[in-house]
Protein backbone atom coordinates (compact mmCIF):
# COMPACT_ATOMS: atom_id res chain seq x y z
CA UNK A 1 0.00 0.00 0.00
CA UNK A 2 1.39 3.20 -0.98
CA UNK A 3 0.79 5.99 1.34
CA UNK A 4 0.34 9.57 0.30
CA UNK A 5 -0.19 12.89 2.12
CA UNK A 6 -2.26 15.41 0.90
CA UNK A 7 -1.94 18.86 1.46
CA UNK A 8 -4.32 21.29 1.15
CA UNK A 9 -2.61 23.69 -0.27
CA UNK A 10 -2.21 21.09 -3.24
CA UNK A 11 -5.33 20.45 -3.84
CA UNK A 12 -7.54 23.66 -3.36
CA UNK A 13 -6.76 26.24 -6.63
CA UNK A 14 -6.15 29.70 -5.25
CA UNK A 15 -8.92 31.10 -7.12
CA UNK A 16 -11.33 28.82 -5.57
CA UNK A 17 -10.53 29.71 -2.26
CA UNK A 18 -10.75 34.11 -3.44
CA UNK A 19 -13.76 33.43 -4.87
CA UNK A 20 -15.47 31.76 -2.04
CA UNK A 21 -14.04 34.57 0.53
CA UNK A 22 -15.17 37.61 -2.04
CA UNK A 23 -18.54 35.90 -1.95
CA UNK A 24 -18.98 34.67 1.29
CA UNK A 25 -17.05 37.43 3.07
CA UNK A 26 -19.63 40.34 2.20
CA UNK A 27 -22.91 40.51 4.18
CA UNK A 28 -24.19 41.51 0.66
CA UNK A 29 -23.04 38.68 -1.45
CA UNK A 30 -25.87 36.53 -0.65
CA UNK A 31 -28.27 38.93 -0.24
CA UNK A 32 -28.03 39.64 -3.73
CA UNK A 33 -28.07 36.00 -4.47
CA UNK A 34 -31.06 35.40 -2.93
CA UNK A 35 -32.95 38.41 -4.83
CA UNK A 36 -31.92 36.74 -7.83
CA UNK A 37 -33.29 33.36 -7.04
CA UNK A 38 -36.46 35.16 -6.23
CA UNK A 39 -36.60 37.15 -9.93
CA UNK A 40 -35.26 40.35 -8.96
CA UNK A 41 -32.87 41.04 -11.73
CA UNK A 42 -32.83 44.46 -12.25
CA UNK A 43 -29.83 46.87 -10.06
CA UNK A 44 -32.61 49.54 -9.63
CA UNK A 45 -35.18 47.47 -8.08
CA UNK A 46 -32.16 45.45 -6.22
CA UNK A 47 -31.22 48.91 -4.51
CA UNK A 48 -34.90 49.65 -3.64
CA UNK A 49 -35.29 45.83 -1.96
CA UNK A 50 -32.67 46.23 0.06
CA UNK A 51 -32.01 49.31 2.94
CA UNK A 52 -28.68 50.19 3.29
CA UNK A 53 -26.95 48.58 -0.32
CA UNK A 54 -25.50 51.74 -1.99
CA UNK A 55 -25.55 51.81 -5.94
CA UNK A 56 -21.61 51.33 -5.48
CA UNK A 57 -21.67 47.99 -3.12
CA UNK A 58 -24.52 46.38 -5.30
CA UNK A 59 -22.70 46.88 -8.85
CA UNK A 60 -19.19 45.73 -6.74
CA UNK A 61 -21.08 42.32 -5.71
CA UNK A 62 -22.54 41.91 -8.99
CA UNK A 63 -19.23 42.59 -10.77
CA UNK A 64 -17.54 39.81 -8.23
CA UNK A 65 -20.36 37.23 -8.62
CA UNK A 66 -20.10 37.94 -12.32
CA UNK A 67 -16.09 37.30 -12.49
CA UNK A 68 -15.92 34.36 -10.46
CA UNK A 69 -18.79 32.67 -12.80
CA UNK A 70 -22.01 32.70 -9.66
CA UNK A 71 -24.09 34.93 -11.67
CA UNK A 72 -24.26 35.53 -15.91
CA UNK A 73 -24.77 39.15 -16.75
CA UNK A 74 -27.30 39.44 -19.61
CA UNK A 75 -27.94 42.59 -21.88
CA UNK A 76 -31.07 43.40 -23.67
CA UNK A 77 -31.56 45.68 -26.60
CA UNK A 78 -34.47 46.87 -25.10
CA UNK A 79 -35.28 49.38 -22.36
CA UNK A 80 -36.49 48.02 -19.00
CA UNK A 81 -40.39 48.81 -18.16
Amino acid sequence: MINKEINILDVAHPSVAQMVESVIGCKWSLTVIELIRKGVNRPGKMEHAIAGLSAKVLNERLHKLSHFGVIEKRVFAETPP
